[in-house]
């Protein structure tokens, strides 16, 4: 898991320094003046509470993506910065996060958040604001669906969840399936998502079990 974590924000980051540079080199003056100063991105994730293993995952792979392009020249001469929120995977802080970048003109982009729900809370401002935001590991249908400042480079569960209950039914060879699901923004449309195909693949849903995030 930590591995794909690794790949999936450096994926991320480069994709996301494709951003930086069309944005940096809009103009002529923007592209002389990015010679002399540094470009900066924001960084929105979970650094300290249940989800930070995957949070610190995201922020040194993007670190050592940084320092990488940074020791060859940077963009345009350019040295690329980042600015890094901890949102503890929780949507008020991730709001609080969205605010504090938005205000802040030096910010190019932001990569976050590492939940679904945390990544839904700051989308809003994003678009208001105007500041490209791409999330790695957002795969509710609607993170996207919140404007046209929203990106995401993973599938979403109106995808994963129906090719689950495929494996399961047709690959497993089971039908009676018993479901537990976190109760959260992402747990809740997966086991939709899953269970709506399960059953029109014939499959009998025996029992259905939610919990709470602060129980897992």
């Amino acid at each position: 898991m930590r591995k794909l974590v690794v790949k999936k924000s450096f994926a991320v980051i480069l994709a996301l320094l494709l951003l930086v540079v069309a944005a940096g080199c809009g103009s002529t003056s923007s592209s002389s003046k990015s010679a002399s100063k540094e470009l900066t991105i924001g960084l929105t994730a979970p650094l300290t509470g249940d989800n930070a293993e995957y949070g610190n995952v995201f922020k040194n792979a993007i670190e050592l993506a940084l320092d990488k392009v940074n020791s060859q020249g940077g963009i345009n001469g350019a040295k690329i910065k980042l600015v890094a929120g901890d949102s503890k995977a929780d949507p008020k802080e991730a709001a609080n996060i969205a605010q504090k970048f938005v205000s802040d003109a030096n910010i190019l982009a932001v990569i976050g958040d590492f939940t679904s729900t945390a990544a839904l809370a700051g989308a809003p401002i994003y678009q208001k604001g105007g500041l490209v935001q791409l999330s790695p590991t957002s795969s509710h249908p609607d993170f996207t669906k919140q404007g046209t400042y929203m990106f995401r480079n993973i599938a979403t569960q109106a995808a994963e969840g129906p090719l689950l209950a495929d494996y399961t039914i047709n690959g497993l060879k089971k039908k009676k399936i018993a479901i537990v699901y976190i109760k959260n923004d992402w747990g809740i449309v997966a086991y939709e998502n899953y269970m709506k195909k399960a059953q029109e693949l014939g499959g009998d849903i025996v029992a259905v079990e939610p919990y709470l995030p602060e129980q897992g």
